[in-house]
């Protein structure tokens, strides 16, 4: 059936290779058609071999105005099911595809990974594509964004991942992948903005990550971690915003963990370290001041013990500050009243006691943030 479609279509537009290619395109989305079996809002009954040019008024297909060269393929939302044809792999002008928000399954066809000229490949949000994320992956060279989250996908990040010089977005989170990300991984992502890894089971980071130049936002969460086999985030070389919230961490704040180099730029505006609802415990380190430019740092849900260290009053930079949900005791230090932009803090549920500092931002946060400290007082709590 698939090669009768080819042969009609070649039949009827003649030989010519400028001809023959837009054909050979609308035979491969008709392929493609014929792999999907439940189309309940009819998105793509305007494919059909009546029509057979598929440049004009095909939903969701845009072909290029001087090749007639398939370019865009954008179903979003179609409500459809089924599986993704090979055929998909001979729309070789293909520039952006699209089928986020669907309910498709199966595997992720090898033959996508020859479409040298993608630059956005996007299968979000189906639910269903499982299976591994082909080991050609790295061939797509001209990728800036691929976005798989929220499918089935199971398996190791590819070492070709590392190929694609031109990404810039990644977002694999809320899958099954596993393993440890390989030490290729970093090989050529020179460009990599966004990396979400987030809902997971990866248990590890290449130890060197200087290659990650780009690098402003990191997903980790929900991974089955160690500070161990994460020590390579020491080594880059910038970042914005550093996601590890339940990875299952346990022990304490590990030494190399202060010197990131955390700060906000002109790409992301927000600079952030989110630990929380993990088993860290031990005392926070004095050290975590030297995280200077950290705007939001959260450490709820955790075993921390001990004083709040006073040398968080120099962290002039802090906007959020989350200490919730610990065991920590003493007193609030007074210095951070000096954080004159703190504008979220809470420190509730835990062994605090004493003066709550007056002044500054402190006269703006209401008594939850110190609830469940029995032994502290003064506003916004009864005096002492």
């Amino acid at each position: 059936m698939a090669l009768f479609l080819v042969l009609v279509l070649l039949c009827f537009t003649g030989i010519s290779d400028v001809v023959a290619k837009p054909a050979l395109d609308c035979a491969a989305l008709l392929l493609l058609k014929s792999s999907i079996t439940n189309d309940p809002i009819g998105f793509l009954t305007s494919w059909n071999k009546t029509n057979v040019n598929c440049c004009r008024g095909w939903k969701g297909v845009r072909c290029n105005k001087t090749t007639s060269r398939v370019i865009h393929l954008m179903l979003s939302n179609g409500q459809l099911s089924g599986t993704l044809h090979e055929s998909v792999g001979s729309l070789s002008s293909l520039e952006k595809l699209d089928l986020s928000y669907n309910h498709l399954t199966g595997a992720i066809p090898s033959t996508v990974t020859k479409l040298s000229r993608l630059r956005l490949l996007d299968l979000a949000y189906n639910y269903g594509f499982q299976g591994s994320i082909p080991s050609s992956i790295g061939g797509l060279s001209s990728l800036k964004r691929i976005r798989l989250q929220s499918n089935k996908l199971t398996g190791s990040v590819p070492s070709s991942f590392g190929l694609l010089s031109s990404l810039v977005y990644a977002e694999l989170d809320d899958n099954s992948l596993a393993g440890q990300i390989p030490n290729a991984f970093t090989r050529n992502l020179s460009n990599l903005a966004l990396l979400d890894l987030a809902k997971n089971k990866l248990t590890g980071l290449p130890l060197n990550l200087r290659r990650l130049a780009r690098l402003g936002i990191l997903y980790l969460s929900s991974n089955p971690l160690t500070f161990d086999t994460i020590q390579g985030l020491s080594t880059l070389p910038f970042l914005g915003e550093l996601h590890l919230d339940n990875c299952g961490l346990q022990g304490p704040i590990p030494p190399w963990l202060a010197t990131l180099k955390l700060r906000d730029s002109d790409d992301f505006l927000t600079s952030m370290l989110s630990l929380s609802s993990n088993s860290i415990s031990g005392p926070i380190p004095r050290t975590i001041s030297s995280l200077s430019s950290v705007e939001i740092l959260r450490l709820s849900s955790n075993k921390f013990s001990g004083a709040i260290p006073s040398s968080m009053g120099s962290m002039l930079s802090l906007k959020q500050l989350s200490l919730e949900n610990n065991q920590l005791s003493g007193e609030i230090p007074g210095s951070l009243v000096n954080l004159d932009l703190l504008r979220w803090f809470n420190v509730s549920n835990n062994k605090l006691s004493g003066q709550i500092p007056q002044g500054g931002a402190f006269s703006t946060f209401d008594a939850s943030c110190f609830a469940g400290n029995p032994g502290l007082c003064g506003k916004p709590l009864p005096s002492c």
